[in-house]
């Protein structure tokens, strides 16, 4: 089957570019149909006319990566909709909840508030006169 596609399509670029044919797909009847060789992309395809339409489908080859394709696609899905569900369940994927970030922020404010204290208490030190400087002896 491989051989006769590529056969197919083979004599089909000769005829292709010996007739000038400027169209995406180019068609080469053989026993069973038509074989549809995809100027674009290099797909073939079998063809067959049934009921006055023309009805291909795609070769073992392209199926396969289109399965494996699809099989990528879905694995993702499922991932990210599992993300989405520990999102809205509160697991927040190792980010902090709210409390986390009010008591850490509760935390850093008296830390600040401690800090300053000390400050206004050294400067209140650095501003005070020394006891007993003015006193004589």
């Amino acid at each position: 089957m491989v051989r006769i596609c590529l056969a197919a399509f083979m004599s089909l670029s000769i005829l292709g570019s010996a007739f000038g044919q400027e169209g995406r797909f180019v068609f080469e009847s053989n026993d069973d149909g038509y074989v549809r060789f995809d100027t674009k992309t290099g797909e073939i395809s079998i063809c067959r006319v049934v009921n006055d339409q023309a009805v291909c489908r795609m070769t073992a080859d392209e199926r396969r990566a289109l399965e494996e394709q699809i099989e990528l696609l879905q694995e993702r899905i499922d991932e990210l909709q599992t993300e989405l569900a520990a999102s809205e369940s509160g697991d927040r994927g190792g980010f902090p909840s709210q409390e986390d970030l009010d008591r850490t922020m509760g935390f850093v404010e008296n830390m600040f508030r401690r800090f300053n204290d000390l400050v206004d208490d050294l400067e209140t030190d650095r501003t005070d006169p020394a006891p007993n400087a003015g006193e004589s002896e």
